[in-house]
This record gives C-alpha cells, sequence and structure tokens, in this order.
C-alpha cells in the first residue's frame, strides 16, 4: 500500500507524493458496532500506543487503539522500494537500548538487524567541508576529531557528567543538574570555544545539530548530555525540525563514505548507509533548523544540497532517486524526534507525564531513559498500560491513553 505520507523523487517520474509503507492499516477499522464498551482508549499507534494497547490487552482489558494516519509506527515508519528499506524515522539500533532488544527477542527477531554500514571498499574516508574549504581523511582521524571536540563540551564535572547525571533513568537526581537545563548547545561552546581548532568546531557543532535537529541556542545542553503544567510545555513548541533525505547515487564508492557540509549547506551530515539491489550506493542526509528546507518545495535545490555534501569527490554524484518525509509539515508530529529547548525539562517534565484525571499521556519524548528514541517510546507505553491497571480510587468509567506525536497537540479530551 502507498501511504499518503512521504515523497520521492526519480529523475523519470519527478517528484511524487506518497510513499509505499510496510505498516498500512488495512482494512481502516475493524470495529463492528458502535455500542461496544472499552475499558481502554488508545490514541497513537506509534510504538509507545502499540506497546501500550498490546499490554493492557494481554491483562485482560478490552482496548480500542485510534490512528490518524494510514499506517502505524508514528515518527517511524518503513517503506521498500525496489527491494530496498528506507526509513523515514528511527533507523539504527543501539547495544544498550534494552527495551528495543526485548522486544526483538520476543517477537524472535534479534538476529534480524543488517550492519548497514560497510567500509570494506570505496573511497573509504570521511569529508569535512567548512565554508568554501574542503579536506577529507580516514575514519580513524574522524573517529578523534569526533570525540575530542565532544570530550572537551561534555566535560563539565571532571567525569564528562558522570557525576553531575549519575542515574540515566533520573536525570534531576543531583539538583545541580537543573542548572544544566539553563543552559544551550551555544552557551557550553561560547565557554569552551578557546579550546577547540576550527575543524573541531565544525564537527562538534554539525553533530549536536544532527543530535538536535534545532539550532545551537534552541536547544537544551542538558539534554545533549541525557542523550507552567503541560499548557506551558505546549506552547514552549518542538525545537527538533530534522531535515532528513534518503538518496539513492550510481556512484558505488561512496558506500563508505561520510561527511559534514557546515554551515552553508542546507544539509549538513550524510553517512552512507548500505547498497542498493541496483548496485548503488543510499545515502543518508541530515538537515535541521540552522539552515532549515522543505524538500519538496524546491527538488532542485534538494539535489545540489545532496550533491554539496560530496564536493570533495573527482565526480560529481549522479542522484537516482531521493525519498524522504517532512517532519516538519507532519500534521500530527510537528517536527521530528524529540529535542528540548533550554529549560523545558526541569519545569515540565514531570507535567508532562502527569495524569490528567482519567487521561493518561505517555510519549517516548518526556521518557526516562532513552528519551525521543523507539527505546524510550517502549518505555513510556510499558508505562502507561502498567499504571491503567491501578487507577485513582476517585476515577471511575474508562481511561484514556494521549499517546504519541499527536500528544503535542492539545485538541481533545477522552473520557
Amino acid at each position: 500500500m502507498t501511504s499518503r505520507d512521504g515523497y520521492t523523487w526519480t529523475p523519470a517520474s519527478g517528484l511524487t507524493s506518497g510513499v509505499p509503507t510496510l505498516g498500512s492499516i488495512s482494512p481502516p477499522s475493524n470495529v463492528s458496532s458502535s455500542e461496544i464498551l472499552y475499558d481502554v482508549i488508545v490514541i497513537g499507534a506509534g510504538y509507545c500506543g502499540l506497546t501500550a494497547a498490546r499490554n493492557a490487552s494481554a491483562e485482560g482489558l478490552k482496548v480500542l487503539l485510534l490512528e490518524g494516519r494510514d499506517h502505524i509506527g508514528g515518527r517511524s515508519w518503513s517503506s521498500n522500494i525496489d527491494g530496498y528499506p528506507f526509513e523515514m524515522g528511527g533507523t539504527w539500533v543501539h547495544w544498550g537500548q534494552s527495551n528495543t532488544w526485548r522486544e526483538m527477542l520476543r517477537y524472535q527477531m534479534m538476529n534480524d538487524v543488517e550492519k548497514s554500514f560497510d567500509f570494506s571498499h570505496g573511497v573509504n574516508h570521511y569529508e569535512l567541508n567548512i565554508g568554501q574549504q574542503g579536506s577529507t581523511m580516514t575514519h580513524e582521524k574522524e573517529d578523534e576529531l569526533i570525540i575530542s571536540a565532544l570530550n572537551k563540551f561534555t566535560n563539565i564535572d571532571g567525569a564528562y557528567g558522570g557525576n553531575i547525571i549519575p542515574l540515566p533513568y533520573d536525570t534531576f537526581y543531583v539538583p545541580a543538574a537543573k542548572d544544566l537545563d539553563k543552559l544551550s548547545a551555544q552557551d557550553r561552546i561560547n565557554e569552551i570555544e578557546s579550546q577547540l581548532s576550527p575543524h573541531e568546531r565544525a564537527v562538534l557543532e554539525s553533530f549536536i545539530l544532527l543530535s538536535s535537529g534545532a539550532t545551537l541556542t534552541t536547544m537544551s545542553f542538558h539534554e545533549f548530555m541525557h542523550c507552567a503544567g503541560k499548557k506551558a510545555a505546549i506552547a514552549t513548541g518542538h525545537a527538533n525540525q530534522c531535515v532528513k533525505v534518503h538518496a539513492e547515487i550510481s556512484n558505488k564508492d561512496l558506500c563508505s563514505c561520510t561527511g559534514v557540509t557546515y554551515p552553508h549547506n542546507e544539509l549538513m551530515y550524510a553517512i552512507g548507509d548500505g547498497t542498493t539491489p541496483a548496485g548503488n550506493t543510499h545515502v543518508v542526509c541530515f538537515g535541521g533548523s540552522n539552515k532549515h528546507i522543505d524538500p519538496e518545495v524546491n527538488i532542485d535545490a534538494t539535489k545540489r544540497a545532496v550533491t554539496n555534501m560530496f564536493v570533495q569527490q573527482e565526480k560529481e554524484p549522479k542522484i537516482e532517486r531521493l525519498v524522504f518525509h517532512n517532519w516538519s509539515k507532519d500534521e500530527f508530529a510537528k517536527g521530528a524526534w524529540f529535542f528540548p529547548p533550554p529549560g523545558l525539562l526541569a519545569n515540565h517534565l514531570d507535567d508532562m507525564r502527569a495524569r490528567h484525571g482519567n487521561v493518561m499521556f505517555a510519549n517516548a519524548d518526556w521518557a526516562l531513559g532513552w528519551r525521543s528514541f523507539i527505546d524510550g517510546a517502549i518505555e513510556e507505553g510499558t508505562r502507561a498500560a502498567f499504571e491503567v491497571q491501578r487507577p485513582p480510587s476517585d476515577i471511575k468509567g474508562q481511561i484514556a491513553f494521549w499517546i504519541g506525536a499527536e500528544a503535542k497537540l492539545p485538541r481533545v479530551t477522552l473520557v
């Protein structure tokens, strides 16, 4: 099935809206009667909502799951085009994401993961373009450069944050950690700018902007260290306006290329991420609020932004296909993965997680562990399904979860 979400571009077809999806909802509904009474209503079929609905149902509750899109997955949904997967949202899984691995084990998928990076052949280098100056280096040198810059950025307590944020699931266990949430990333860079070389500063800024999809002044330094109520939190808005563009490129040697083009290009980070069945290189490119574009508005500008990632190559890459979803214009998400501005977590993390009467709020955005990741969504869905088993004594009748990216929008109250 082709979703109404997403865009593709090829030289033959031009720009077309709608991308095939593996998670289509078909039929659109399986509700047989409007007279059915439900114990729990879950709004949003992202990973958080799916987890909550499954767990609550497994406990014997009658659950109604509602989804506004034509596919499940929320901000992580997959497409398969000509035998190759293009992931519109979350893509990679880390060894330390225990909730995700537990689900993979549950469904016997633990051996289905694939290593998408391949540095065994091709150019096998890192390309760094700062303004009009460019250079290449080995991936070993790339790692050394990024690690050096990140160590200077994160070493706020002599232990790279280990003393001030010692517990991964209680980020403000040490009260002084709240002071970090008053700082933006730009504030922290200003503190250490004399310690950074021009190359270190460029890779540091591009890396942390890749993490946040925001700008240096609108992203919380505290949240990077962690990797007045709900209305105030909603009014603050969504900082992450990441642009993620998949490019299928005919240059096979770029499979082992990574690079940064910053700060002048609309896309700033590129990662060679596999080879398609046609033998082309799959490259994932990222941009953010710092030089934001809507990729579908001017496809020629988007193509230029992709090729600008590889200006050190002898031959300009030939783009065979682009695939993307504009999360900034998404009617539900209003942006990409969660990354808070300064002060949001210190002031409103508990508010965002608080129960409101018989409405419970759960979302990867305010998970305590891997916040904004699929792992955090599973964590939150598990919490919601557990808490619904113990409703307050003064709450009677149905209980509704307000779950997923849609939770940012104050549209309805369910009872």
